[in-house]
């Protein structure tokens, strides 16, 4: 399906990431092929460089891949501690969605804690 895009975009030696591959394993495809393709397509377009990354899928595979939370009774806050977050960050070249998926947190946790660090450093600068 790959050699088929990049052919109907006339592209050529673009291949995938293995978090892209992980990502796409995790969907379920209830599109079936034509979804497949379909988002295959639209990474392609996304995609400047010759590796396709999870940020390059579409959205709704993406989200499919995210760890669901647990129900709030049950719900153990994960403590993010900054040399996890930034080597993290580092890993995925600055992506915050993939980022938080590593860490196992959601997208608008991570954009908390970050924030946070962010008042914090410039309160002490002062």
């Amino acid at each position: 399906l790959l050699r088929k895009a990049l052919t109907e975009v006339g592209r050529e030696d673009v291949g995938l990431s293995s978090e892209a591959i992980d990502v796409m394993m995790d969907y379920d495809w209830p599109g079936n092929v034509r979804e497949l393709e379909n988002a295959i397509q639209y990474a392609l377009v996304k995609c400047r460089d010759n590796l396709l990354l999870p940020e390059h899928l579409p959205l709704n595979t993406l989200k499919a891949h995210i760890p669901t939370q647990p129900s709030p009774k049950k719900q153990r806050k994960r403590k993010l501690d900054a040399e996890t977050v930034w080597r993290t960050l580092e890993e995925t070249g600055g992506n915050k969605l993939e980022a938080a998926i590593r860490l196992g947190v959601s997208r608008a946790t991570l954009y908390r804690f970050l924030q946070e660090r962010e008042k914090m450093s410039k309160i002490t600068a002062q």
